[in-house]
């Protein structure tokens, strides 16, 4: 019988994807324009204020006082242009996707200040209304892209529904670009997949040798 549940728990974690999965995020990279996500920001084709957005290709075509620069996914196509909030646990981005129960996840994306200053913004993902991962802090110069990511494991839920906030409420220059945002499966190793799978053939002789 012991023999049997080995198998099982070797038969089931060779099961498991051995290269990343399809992105769950829908138009991550926001090249089909204001689609697929939610805001509790405006969507405002000129920028006039706080707790504003808009989905471009440059920001300075947005607001003339921010620097001119491209998106992350190819320098021509569009980013999220965000003119951050004054309002606390206001939401900037939301997507509720379906989700594998026990498997763990990653939460990723690149992030610009949209102007060079020195209080840049400071964002915090959540999954199903709990923090993944530490803030972070955008660059203070304005059009540099960088990597955040966080990890989140889904245990007995099979949704999960995914958030972006800025927890720097200053009126200026609180101003941030969004994009290529991605929410995929973590493969196992190989080697681990290799070691189990060595372990399965084990399991295949003993129980040969064993019949009982």
């Amino acid at each position: 019988m012991k023999s049997h549940k080995r198998t099982l728990v070797l038969i089931v974690l060779l099961s498991a994807p051995t290269s990343s999965m399809a992105d769950l995020i829908v138009n991550g990279d926001f090249n089909n324009g204001n689609t697929g996500f939610t805001s509790g920001y405006t969507f405002a084709s000129t920028n006039t204020g706080s707790s504003q957005y808009f989905i471009g290709t440059d920001p300075v075509l947005w607001n003339f006082r921010f620097d001119s620069f491209g998106d992350h996914t190819t320098g021509t196509g569009n980013m999220m242009m965000v003119n951050g909030s004054t309002i606390a646990n206001r939401v900037v981005w939301s997507e509720t996707v379906t989700v594998a129960q026990n498997t763990p996840y990653q939460f990723s994306g690149w992030f610009s200040s949209l102007l060079t200053y020195p209080n840049p913004a400071r964002l915090q993902l959540f999954a199903n209304d709990s923090q993944i991962g530490s803030d972070i802090s955008a660059s203070t110069t304005g059009g540099v892209w960088e990597p955040f990511s966080a990890q989140w494991n889904s245990g007995g839920s099979t949704s999960v529904t995914l958030e972006i906030f800025d927890t720097n409420l200053a009126i200026t220059p609180n101003d941030f670009g969004l994009d290529d945002l991605s929410f995929t499966a973590i493969p196992i190793p190989a080697a681990v997949l290799l070691f189990a799978s060595g372990l399965l053939g084990l399991v295949g002789v003993a129980r040969r040798k064993n019949p009982t």
